[in-house]
């Protein structure tokens, strides 16, 4: 196998580099000021992928947060009626699909301007539509109101990047973003199995728990299953955009 031709594409070194930098710099506290944002943006990609599960398979999302509740939930999503067996499961792996999906079409500097344009329409639509309907809901008004002020600058900032970046800054960007989606989806999934087996501290539900709770299968099985399904998603994503068989 060899490398795909990169002519009009973000190199994969680029994404490598920027993969090794994240990992490298995670623990450092200056990065976590960078990377307070990114956590918003990708909490904000999980509570939605519940929310457009829940809304495809017949439900209706009552309110929707991308705060902490202070119970050790960093966003939720309320939802009456739909299949919870499918919108269950698509938090997690949502996330890791905005990920594939952002590096595989983010490849190509061409769509830089649309993607990015595009997260903010999605962020927009998401404030107006699934996070303003949580401002009736008495105890979690306020995570509502910081929620759409939160998804509503994310939005703005989106649209100043694809309006006003250089090609080059705003694909940077791009791929940035996509990595941090898929890295940070996989460092959930790990707290998750460690919350499933009773090794980190445990929040009163979790996407897993949930899971076990409506199938009778333990929490554990949905966390392991969550985090090889997001390993593998990755890899075939990086192998459809960068690599070819001769």
């Amino acid at each position: 196998m060899e490398p795909v031709e990169n002519k009009g594409k973000l190199p994969f070194a680029v994404v490598v580099l920027i993969t090794i930098l994240s990992l490298a710099l995670s623990d450092l506290p200056i990065f976590s000021v960078i990377y307070s944002p990114i956590e918003y943006f990708t909490t904000a990609l999980h509570e939605i992928g519940h929310a457009l599960a829940c809304s495809a398979t017949g439900g209706s999302v009552m309110g929707l947060t991308i705060v902490s509740d202070g119970d050790g939930h960093g966003g939720l999503t309320f939802c009456s009626g739909g299949n919870h067996f499918i919108f269950g499961q698509t938090g997690y792996l949502g996330t890791t699909a905005f990920g594939c999906l952002l590096l595989f079409l983010g490849r190509k500097e061409s769509m830089t301007r649309p993607l990015l344009y595009a997260l903010a329409g999605l962020l927009i639509f998401a404030v107006f539509f699934y996070m303003m309907p949580t401002l009736t809901m008495p105890k979690y008004a306020q995570q509502g109101m910081l929620s759409m002020i939160v998804g509503g600058l994310m939005a703005a900032a989106l649209i100043a990047a694809a309006r006003f970046l250089p090609l080059k800054a705003a694909s940077f960007l791009l791929a940035f973003l996509a990595v941090q989606t898929a890295l940070n989806a996989l460092y959930d999934i790990l707290v998750l199995i460690q919350i499933s087996l009773g090794m980190h501290g445990q929040s009163s539900f979790t996407d897993a728990t949930n899971m076990a709770n409506d199938t009778g299968i333990p929490a554990f099985f949905w966390s392991l299953f969550w985090g090889l399904s997001s390993i593998a998603m990755l890899f075939l994503t990086v192998k459809a955009a960068y690599w070819r068989r001769d």
